[in-house]
Order: C-alpha cells, then structure tokens, then sequence
C-alpha cells in the first residue's frame, strides 16, 4: 500500500508540472499549442487534439521521441489537475506509468461513479483524456 501511495504522489507531481506547461481549460485564448478539452463533443474534442497536440509531435526532433514513435503522449483536461478531479489524473497516469502495480484501479469508472453521484452534468459530457492516435 504504501508502495502504491508514493506511485500515485510521483504521479501527481508530474501532472502539476504538466498543467503548468501552456495548457489551458476549454476557453479559446488564442496561443498557438494549447491544449484545449473538457466539454466539447467528441468531434469538436478530436479536431482540437489532432491539431493542438499534434503542434507538439511535430515540432523539430519530437519524431526521435520514443514516446511519440509509439503514441504514448497523452493530454488531460487542464482544470483537472487543479480541483476535486484532481484524483482522475493522478489514478490515470499511475496506470499508465505502473500498470500491473494499479491493475485493479479503474481510473475512467472513477471518474464516471464521480459524475454520476455528484455532478448535474454526465460523464460523457466531455473528452477528459487523450492519448497521441486516438479517435474519439
């Protein structure tokens, strides 16, 4: 257990210094490389991902970047990282660094059980994870 709750802390420690690194909630300001999610509909998500992430991915030498050669660069909804959601990216990106240590965590059932018990809006409501190749 408490191998796990220094996982999720590292975890957490990395998705507050990227939050910090020019992403933004779902208010358009304009600066070229912004990630913007949260309450968008699946198409609108995808075109905002393939092009502010794709920003990223694309910027010289990012191509030699194993974890872009293999689609493991992921964006999460900036607000997250900042709030009482703060839980869904700190489990996610526990998951995605340390699988077979939290293969019995569902980060994304989380998340869904949070917004069913405690929110008016639904959970499909909004894009809150992406992965570098993914198709909403």
């Amino acid at each position: 257990m408490k191998k796990k709750i220094g996982l999720i802390l590292m975890s957490l420690l990395l998705i507050f210094s990227l939050s910090a690194c020019g992403t933004t909630d779902s208010v358009e300001t304009g600066n070229a490389g912004e990630q913007e999610m949260g309450y968008y509909s699946p198409e609108e998500a995808q075109e905002k991902m393939d092009s502010t992430v794709g920003e990223y991915v694309q910027r010289k030498g990012w191509d030699k970047l194993k974890a872009v050669q293999n689609n493991n660069v992921f964006a999460f909804f900036h607000n997250q990282a900042q709030n009482q959601f703060g839980f869904y990216p700190t489990l996610k990106m526990a998951k995605i660094f340390y699988p077979n240590e939290f293969e019995d965590i569902n980060p994304d059932e989380r998340l869904k059980e949070f917004y069913d018990r405690f929110l008016p809006i639904g959970y499909d409501d909004g894009v809150w994870f992406y992965q570098l190749g993914e198709q909403f």
